[in-house]
């Protein structure tokens, strides 16, 4: 049998029971009046010992002799809710009969949610025939897409083809809404077995469809291994090592599929060869080693004729990167426009715009700026082209081209996602500033004459319209003006209106002290709770002392349009996790806190046993080399790298040593980044820039966006905590003149 598929609140590792205490007036809708005794306690204790995690009373409740569904007497969804804190404890044995008691006696739509939950569970633990039931069930109450696939999988399970067929028969499940693409597919995979099973004419046709018209994945696997269990002679030789190459692409077995797929593409393309099928091939050919000999033959493919529209474009495309990503750039360029032409949708033109950029940068900087006003006009996603303009800016800043970056800023503008015109914007600002760019360069901006300083100061406003963003702060800082970032709201006491199933659930989670199952919803969909939903649930993983997830669940919400900044949703976006070390420790090694805070941030998120690709570990994300050493400096024995308090000393200390040999605190940050080394090559490179302008010529993304980001966290610790203003902040960061910790004017 296959395995179930099973939900996010099933999986094996939950993460660890939150225990805290929370305002109970929030929890109305889960109390109601019940008998003097639930499960022989009290029923008025039972709120504070759900809130302390003092839980003995579901640690010893017998089930042979217990009433499960007398906990209904505690408020709706209250069985339900007890079923994960009984799995949290490790009663495991209790969870499905007391979602089984929430399911047959509890209320709309508690029963509802427990029903599917129910069905789910006795489908991961083979028992079909209660899956089956409590799915029909369901749907009798209601004729809901999903309860309708859970209700077929039961059958499924149960070798009870005839009746998966027939009710696929009557099943729109591609129109449903409510399906995810998992769920379709699989959908698709019982249709296909179950005609096989049943010898249905046509089953060998729903097979192969399964393997050309889906992406890889793991359903294929699950096919492969039904066939190789049963039907290992249906399938000739040819039409098996297609299967295999599938699942060697799922697998990400690439050298093992691309072999297979030249093949099959030389000898038999009209047979194998699909939209989905040509971008498999090309992953696996690209990533198999055979990019060149792939290349070449995508494109004699190209060259037949009579493909439909969908496959001509995929073979296009799959040339023209082939052929990008083996540096030959004369052919990409030329398929690249191609399949241009043979774009039927916006997306893929977007796509193959952006390919041609990119091929135009890395041959030389002048191609690029001579494309860039047209491709600007022609594009259909601003957005999707932030990354490659971004690198082109870069390199004008590498190359001094000062001039040819402001005529680019002059034309497009307007065109231009705003978070690169934000920073085409300042950095055109910055130059003015440092006389690289001159009065008469300025003449674009106004109709009349204007200074260096004007020209300047109108660029600084136009990147302060970031939106809360790196540029939006240090325009503003430029301006010596507080970034409308930093306005902050008024709490308010307004009714957010009527709570929905999910907001209920997240927050029967919360109360239970299982914020960590309301965590995996909102991974599950971002968009399934409330703003309210989402900022309580972030309060209350702050509260139990879990930053790093409160954090993250602020992320979300601050990036809802619908998201009012107030002072407390700051705090909890900007938290002064472990301050009395953090303090400490910058007070002893003389390091402003609001930087200090900021960097651990940005390198942790406050999760103090992180481990980074790298081995970096911990709070201030440690080398244990680069520890040991900073810890042999100090005088003392290594601590654990994992323990807050040893963690948050040795990193400032080391950043202080950062700080000491390289004077400018942003010139600190990349070096820890990136390493003494690359800095001290990194200053020599680009002697003669402003700090802030040396940010933006360094050719490791990554510690250009860790530099931003710092500053960035740096201005809301300092502004929310310290009292120091975010030109402040940039003047002692970037060391401009002006600037400083105690200084109040603006750069």
């Amino acid at each position: 049998m296959w395995p179930a598929q099973t939900s996010t609140f099933q999986k094996k590792n939950r993460l660890t029971t939150h225990k805290f205490v929370i305002n109970f007036i929030a929890l109305s809708f889960l109390i109601s009046c019940g008998p003097a005794l639930i499960w022989n306690v009290p029923a008025d204790d039972l709120p504070g010992a759900i809130a302390s995690g003092d839980i003995t009373y579901l640690k010893e409740l017998d089930l042979k002799n217990t009433d499960l569904s007398q906990i209904l007497e505690y408020g709706p969804g209250s069985a339900y809710l007890h079923a994960y804190l009984a799995r949290e404890i490790g009663r495991e044995e209790l969870f499905a009969p007391l979602l089984e008691a929430e399911w047959l006696e509890g209320e709309r739509p508690w029963r509802l949610v427990a029903g599917e939950e129910l069905v789910r569970d006795h489908l991961e633990t083979g028992r079909y025939a209660e899956a089956e039931k409590t799915a029909a069930g369901l749907l009798n109450i209601e004729d809901n897409p999903r309860y309708k696939r859970l209700y077929i999988e039961a059958l499924y399970r149960q070798t009870r083809d005839a009746e998966v067929l027939e009710e696929l028969e009557k099943f729109d499940f591609h129109g449903s809404d409510s399906l995810d693409d998992y769920a379709i597919r699989e959908i698709e995979l019982f249709k296909a077995v179950s005609s096989a099973r049943l010898a249905r004419p046509g089953w060998k046709p729903l097979i192969i469809d399964l393997f050309l018209k889906q992406a890889p994945s793991s359903l294929h696997y699950r096919v492969l291994r039904f066939l190789e269990n049963d039907y290992h002679d249906a399938f000739g030789d040819e039409e098996t090592a297609f299967f295999g190459a599938v699942v060697s692409v799922a697998d990400r077995r690439y050298a093992d599929a691309a072999p297979v797929f030249l093949d099959l593409f030389t000898s038999r393309p009209e047979r194998y060869l699909t939209e989905t099928t040509v971008e498999a091939a090309y992953t696996a050919l690209r990533f198999g080693a055979l990019a060149a000999e792939g290349a070449r033959l995508f494109e004699a493919l190209v060259r037949k004729a009579g493909w439909p529209p969908d496959r001509y474009y995929a073979l296009c495309e799959a040339a023209a990167l082939l052929y990008f990503h083996t540096a030959n750039y004369g052919k990409a360029k030329e398929y690249l426009e191609v399949a241009l032409d043979a774009a039927f949708e916006e997306g893929q033109r977007d796509r193959m715009r952006w390919y041609l950029f990119r091929g135009a940068l890395i041959q030389s900087v002048d191609r690029a700026l001579e494309m860039a006003p047209s491709l600007v006009q022609s594009y259909g996603d601003p957005a999707y082209f932030s990354d490659i303009f971004d690198l082109f800016l870069t390199r004008l800043v590498d190359l001094g081209r000062w001039r040819d970056m402001f005529g680019f800023y002059l034309q497009t503008k307007d065109l231009l996602d705003p978070r690169v015109s934000t920073r085409g914007a300042y950095l055109c600002a910055a130059a003015f500033r440092e006389g690289m760019l001159t009065p008469e360069d300025a003449a674009g901006i106004l109709s009349v004459p204007v200074t260096a300083a004007r020209a300047a100061d109108l660029l600084f406003a136009d990147a302060s319209l970031d939106n809360g963003r790196y540029y939006s702060l240090l325009g503003a800082a430029a301006l010596g003006i507080v970034p409308d970032m930093l306005t902050i709201a008024e709490e308010s006491s307004e009714s957010a209106g009527e709570p929905g199933v999910n907001d209920l659930i997240a927050a029967g989670f919360i109360t239970y002290g299982l914020a960590g199952h309301a965590v995996e919803m909102v991974e599950d969909d971002p968009g399934s709770v409330s703003d309210k939903t989402l900022l309580d649930l972030a309060r209350a993983l702050s509260v139990a002392g879990d930053t790093y997830n409160s954090m993250r669940m602020m992320d979300i919400l601050g990036a809802r349009p619908s998201f009012r900044q107030t002072r407390n949703a700051l705090e909890l976006s900007y938290p002064r996790a472990y301050r009395t070390d953090i303090e400490a420790a910058a007070k002893r090694d003389g390091i402003p806190p609001y930087l200090l805070f900021a960097l651990i941030r940005e390198e942790s998120y406050f999760k103090h046993d992180i481990v980074s690709r790298s081995g970096a570990v911990g709070l201030s994300q440690l080398m244990p080399a680069t520890a040991g050493e900073t810890a042999r400096r100090m005088g003392i024995d290594l601590p654990p790298l994992t323990d807050p308090g040893g963690n948050i000393s040795i990193g400032s200390s080391y950043f202080s040593q950062m700080l000491r040999r390289f004077a400018v605190p942003s010139n600190a940050v990349f070096a820890y980044n990136a390493g003494p080394t690359r800095m001290l090559a990194w200053r020599r490179e680009y002697a003669g820039l402003p700090e802030d302008l040396l940010l933006e010529a360094l050719p490791i993304e990554e510690t250009q966006g860790h530099g931003r980001k710092v500053f960035s966290s740096a201005v809301m610790y300092g502004y929310l905590y310290y009292g120091v203003l975010p030109a402040q902040v940039a003047g002692y960061y970037f060391a401009l003149s002006g600037g400083g910790s105690e200084n109040n004017e603006p750069y």
